[in-house]
């Protein structure tokens, strides 16, 4: 099977949800199927990066300005298109695609996220090749909860609602027009189906490489140490660390006055300055060493949709994860399992002190965390969900 994969921005390195789940898809297609990578990016490619993505099939850059720039923004306030799409499309960008597409024969073209929808669309019209999309989001659901954050009545919220509402509507086109659409979550798969009822909806979650990610041991453990990791450019991840600080690290403290938070990611917030309790690593090249010297981790989040990577790596890791409702959409875990999910401060703070003064029970749970992913979320088993619909599509 050749296998055109269209991506939003290039996923190396593989350091945050988004790019993670692009790079795991692309690199399972490699072990069995020949693989294109078609990239979008607002930058030059480092050397290194782009030789690690050689490695697993043919790599072609496109530069595109999909930044939420001023001009973009402006733009969009005078086009039925929502921002989220046009600015991933354009004459430069179909013209590289069409000369791809024409000195290979490909059998499926693989879209990964909507952005990359409208292409995978075009490519179908003009040459008549099966499509698939990869739904790593609903977005229009990002865009609706996050002006559910924001003042009733502002500018800002009245801009965004008129967003969501382009992308609901284009969403709901889009996803009728492929062949095949892979959700990652049932929850997402039931907003899919309400967006376009006769679409073609398969569920395929995110998942770990198991060799990648393994669990510590218990001398490793700090029992007083919490641990996050993420981007904290996205301002949706700071606004719920903000939450996390401001409201559940003063409940525990005065339970546990020496509790420290590990905050792992480049573009720490500024917030964090100054506490104590917290210290801010910044980027790091390898997550690992850092699970394991901790105790807990925390995901905090109240906007979003899809799957968060990082909870299934850390539970992957042996560290039970407590979360808030959104953060934990669509990993259907229990406490039991390692997974606790509140968005009540005063609950998650007491589960935390629970876990700090049992670092036995803790270890344990994280344990119980890590069958569980094993059983449900790993990429070969997802993405062979993929190239078997793929498989299909090309019989027919």
């Amino acid at each position: 099977m050749k296998i055109l994969q269209l991506i939003p921005q290039f996923c190396y390195p593989a350091d945050e949800g988004g790019k993670i789940g692009i790079a795991n898809i692309y690199e399972e297609f490699s072990t069995s199927e020949e693989v294109t990578l078609f990239s979008l990016s607002n930058k030059k490619i480092n050397s290194e990066h782009y030789e690690l993505a050689s490695q697993f099939g043919n790599v072609f850059i496109q530069y595109a300005n999909t930044r939420n720039s001023f001009r973009n923004i402006f733009k969009s306030l005078f086009t039925k298109e929502p921002l989220y799409l046009f600015k991933h499309y354009s004459k430069d960008v179909i013209k590289q695609v069409e000369k791809i597409v024409e000195t290979n024969s490909f059998d499926i073209i693989h879209a990964d996220h909507t952005a990359m929808a409208p292409l995978a669309y075009y490519i179908k019209r003009k040459y008549g090749i099966p499509i698939g999309l990869r739904l790593h989001n609903i977005e229009y659901k990002i865009w609706e909860r996050y002006s559910e954050e924001l003042k009733y009545g502002s500018l800002k919220r009245k801009y965004i609602d008129s967003q969501a509402s382009k992308l609901e509507n284009k969403e709901s086109i889009l996803i009728s027009k492929m062949d095949v659409n892979f959700v990652i979550t049932d929850v997402d798969k039931k907003r899919a189906i309400k967006l376009s009822p006769k679409a073609n909806i398969v569920v395929a979650s995110a998942g770990v490489s198991p060799n990648k990610w393994f669990a510590g041991k218990l001398s490793q453990r700090q029992p007083k140490q919490i641990i996050i990791a993420s981007t904290w450019n996205w301002i949706h991840n700071s606004n719920g660390l903000r939450w996390w600080v401001e409201k559940v690290l003063p409940l525990v403290k005065s339970k546990i006055n020496d509790v420290e938070l590990i905050v792992i990611g480049k573009d720490s917030p500024n917030f964090l300055k100054n506490n104590i309790n917290i210290e801010p690593v910044g980027y790091v090249e390898e997550v690992l060493p850092y699970f394991h010297n901790s105790n807990i981790y925390i995901a905090p989040l109240f906007v979003g949709s899809g799957i968060r990577i990082k909870i299934l790596e850390a539970m992957a890791a042996g560290l039970p994860v407590v979360s808030t409702s959104v953060s934990a959409e669509g990993i259907i875990a229990s406490p039991e399992q390692g997974l606790f999910v509140s968005d009540d401060a005063d609950a998650q703070a007491a589960i935390i002190v629970s876990l700090i003064k049992n670092k036995q029970h803790a270890y344990d749970l994280g344990q119980k965390a890590r069958e569980f992913i094993l059983e449900h979320h790993t990429w070969e088993t997802n993405v062979n969900i993929i190239k078997q619909e793929y498989q299909k599509l090309i019989e027919k």
